[in-house]
């Protein structure tokens, strides 16, 4: 394969543009993106830091990048390859590139942008770690973390997972098991083995990261909170409701006193402490939490963001579970247009809220929409 790299290598002259600096920088880091995975200009301005478009237009010219009838660009993987071959990757090279993907990723499923957008930008991600395959630097393990929650956001678990513990274990190594930077890791790993619903494995991972927390924070720091938190929904999923709420209660507590009553992280706790009293059968309270978690996910990130939708199922659950159908009918159709909209049908939240709306049909004896909705979960 090297030979046939090396051959390659010269028929597509790279000598020809060397003499240009930003030109063969523009080449190198698009070498590093996926190939035949068309990028807008004004994103590649950014993702290369350029003062203009004139390297990326002349590399057009000369036939290395091609350019479509969207004004989108490309490389082709033959190409791709050579330029990989010619100047192999360090990662102080792609360190830039990599801070940037990182931020699209976060910035892409922290807003919920939806499947299409998650796609493009895991696509690249995924070209550029394997590009930097050797690397030991802390900030590629950021990368590999946020591949990971991309596809949790997805609903690919067991990717996810994959992309979780290659961040985990490039971060223990660098850093060690005791450093606070490994949190993060911690937790995400305890999340998904949750979700996938291992509790001990989970409670596992969210102890270890409550450790480090203890040792190097104050005993009302958010993180710490978070930790209580985390802990608390593994005790619901377990059907611990008192330990749960004990833990909540934990949270609430510091979030309230430190972050206010208006803030995201004060809202998850109100969803989750209504929780716990909705299970335990103490509507009045349940509703009384959830609503003042309404009230400021709708406030802060809109009526269409997925956190909100979370809220509008919450309550509409609730009033089902009151009897009060039409109500609940409300508030889940609600959550039911935002998924559908922001995840697509076919993503696992979105099937849950199909079969939620199935079950208040059969409630009210509707069994051709039961039915409907039903299949649609599948």
């Amino acid at each position: 394969n090297e030979i046939f790299i090396e051959h390659l290598a010269k028929i597509f002259d790279i000598t020809t543009i060397t003499p240009d600096e930003k030109l063969l920088e523009a080449l190198r880091l698009f070498s590093l993106l996926a190939p035949n995975e068309p990028i807008r200009k004004r994103v590649l301005k950014n993702w290369f830091s350029l003062d203009n478009l004139n390297p990326v237009n002349e590399l057009i010219a000369k036939g290395w990048l091609k350019e479509d009838e969207n004004n989108e660009i490309s490389i082709h993987p033959v190409i791709s390859e050579v330029v990989r071959y010619k100047y192999p990757a360090e990662f102080e090279f792609a360190q830039e590139l990599v801070n940037k993907i990182i931020d699209e990723l976060k910035d892409s499923y922290e807003k919920g942008s939806g499947i299409s957008v998650w796609n493009k930008f895991i696509t690249h991600s995924i070209a550029i770690a394997k590009s930097l395959n050797e690397t030991k630097y802390e900030d590629y393990a950021t990368l590999l973390n946020n591949i990971g929650g991309v596809y949790y956001n997805m609903g690919d678990y067991p990717k996810s997972l994959e992309y979780y513990e290659k961040a985990i274990n490039m971060v223990e190594k660098v850093l060690g098991t005791e450093h606070p930077n490994i949190v993060p890791s911690y937790n995400n790993i305890g999340f998904l083995y949750q979700n996938m619903g291992d509790y001990p494995k989970a409670l596992e991972y969210y102890e270890k990261a409550i450790k480090i927390r203890e040792k190097v924070l104050s005993p009302e720091h958010p993180d710490i909170a978070q930790s209580y938190n985390n802990i608390g929904c593994v005790y619901v999923d377990m059907g611990d409701n008192a330990k749960a709420l004990e833990f909540y209660e934990k949270t609430l507590q510091i979030f309230e006193k430190v972050l206010g009553t208006e803030h995201p992280s004060t809202a998850t706790s109100y969803n989750n402490i209504g929780g716990v009293y909705d299970s335990i059968g103490d509507y009045n309270k349940a509703l009384e939490f959830y609503e003042k978690a309404l009230n400021i996910v709708e406030k802060i990130l809109g009526t269409e963001h997925p956190s909100t939708a979370i809220s509008y199922n919450n309550i509409g659950l609730l009033y089902k579970n009151m009897g009060n159908y039409n109500k609940a009918l409300e508030y889940i159709n609600i959550t039911k247009d935002i998924f559908e909209k922001v995840l697509d049908e076919k993503h696992p939240n979105t099937k849950i809220i199909y079969r939620n709306l199935a079950a208040i049909y059969i409630e009210i004896g509707d069994e051709k929409k039961a039915n409907e909705y039903y299949l649609k979960s599948k």
